[in-house]
């Protein structure tokens, strides 16, 4: 019983552990949550950009084209036009990098997120597992305890019925020492019987002899009346 407790609170510490998990994990898709909207105005700010270059590389091909057009006055300023351009056109490619980056930041937070989902159902349904099995636990506990309160009940049982043995031992033992008596009396008994019969014996061989002598007495006495 006390190894299906510490089982208990081994599994409570599990339960604990799976719930700190998944406090992790909501606070982990908090983050992926608030890096995809950062990831949304990236994108707008990108967009910006590119409008922003695109516009400036249609002014930095005006420029040059007026530059052109003023001849060897305009010759300086196309050459700062032309590096407007090639400014534009790097900051156009930098926001098309950018936007490729974010693109692949967003699809691994997202398959992130999706798996996030799924753990944390898993850790769910493993808690509701666990749960269950504290249940059974609890319930192999309770039948722990009415085992033992049969077994208690058992051994008091078990003592009446020693208790009981030793008293019919004791009656074997006095009904052997009553039978052992009576069997003396009885022996007892028969040789004063036996006595009996033989003094019975002796008073009749007597009878008879009286018997004999008071016949020889009568005959006697006749004789003399003759």
């Amino acid at each position: 019983m006390e190894k299906s407790l510490s089982g208990i609170e081994y599994i409570k510490s599990i339960i604990n552990e799976f719930d700190e998990n998944v406090k992790n994990i909501n606070n982990v898709k908090k983050m992926s949550n608030d890096l995809t909207l950062s990831t949304k105005n990236v994108e707008s700010i990108l967009n910006n950009i590119n409008e922003i270059a695109e516009q400036t590389n249609l002014l930095a091909l005006n420029a040059a084209i007026e530059a052109t057009r003023a001849g060897e006055a305009g010759r300086g300023f196309m050459v700062v036009a032309d590096e407007v351009r090639k400014l534009a056109d790097n900051s156009k490619k930098s926001a098309y990098t950018i936007a490729n980056i974010i693109k692949d930041i967003d699809k691994n937070v997202n398959s992130t997120s999706f798996a996030m989902e799924n753990i944390a159902v898993v850790l769910n349904n493993q808690t509701q597992a666990i749960n269950r099995i504290i249940e059974i636990f609890n319930e192999i506990n309770e039948s722990f305890k009415e085992v033992a309160f049969g077994i208690s009940k058992f051994g008091d049982v078990v003592n009446e019925i020693d208790k009981s043995k030793e008293e019919v031992i004791n009656s074997i033992y006095e009904i052997s020492n009553i039978s052992q008596n009576t069997t003396a009396s009885i022996n007892e008994i028969s040789a004063a019987s036996e006595e009996q019969v033989n003094a019975v014996e002796n008073v009749k061989n007597l009878m008879v002899e009286l018997e004999n002598v008071s016949s020889k007495v009568e005959e006697i006495i006749l004789k003399f009346k003759v």
